[in-house]
């Protein structure tokens, strides 16, 4: 949670989002590394083992577009994978964007957004 709570200067300084980490029942992971989830209150939730095994580096670089979404969200905008979130995470200086079970450069996502 201090980690998210850091990067919100860099988000208007929105209300701290919920970050925690969630496993279902079989103590299984409910998602690959994180999910923003923006109802019924907005939060994140990351993969308990995600958090065990990865390094701090790779956990920044989930936070920070799960921030995109809360931050997007609480402007009322739109808060999928858009113009706006590329733009935002070029600015963040985040290179990578997973979707899909591929791997996407944010420069090349934008380059294609214009095409």
């Amino acid at each position: 949670q201090a980690l998210a709570d850091s990067f919100l200067p860099l988000f208007d300084n929105m209300p701290s989002i919920p970050f925690h980490a969630q496993g279902n029942k079989k103590h299984k992971c409910v998602v690959a590394h994180a999910k923003y989830i923006p109802r019924p209150k907005p939060h994140v939730i990351f993969s308990p083992r995600y958090l065990a095994e990865y390094p701090h580096e790779s956990i920044v670089e989930t936070v920070k577009p799960e921030l995109i979404h809360a931050w997007l969200k609480w402007r009322k905008r739109p808060y999928g994978h858009n113009e706006t979130f590329i733009r935002k995470a070029i600015e963040l200086g985040l290179t990578s964007y997973h979707a899909k079970a591929h791997t996407r450069t944010y420069a090349r996502v934008k380059a294609e957004m214009e095409n």
